[in-house]
């Protein structure tokens, strides 16, 4: 969001759960509740038996929608 306000571009390859200090489990729920919602596209869930190691496609790939 700074970026976003102060017109800077964003190293989306630094974009991960660390960097918005929260677990890789909630950053995936978070993308995934969006994604549903119609807020994002381009994300693709990887989703394993063990939720902890359920997985997304890399953010180059995501893009906010017109209600996002």
């Amino acid at each position: 969001m700074n970026c976003y306000k102060n017109d800077l571009d964003i190293n989306i390859d630094s974009l991960n759960a660390s960097m918005l200090d929260v677990s890789n489990r909630q950053l995936y729920e978070t993308m995934k509740m969006l994604s549903e919602y119609g807020y994002v596209k381009g994300i693709e869930f990887m989703d394993v038996i063990s939720p902890e190691n359920s997985v997304l496609n890399h953010p180059r790939n995501w893009h906010i929608t017109s209600q996002g």
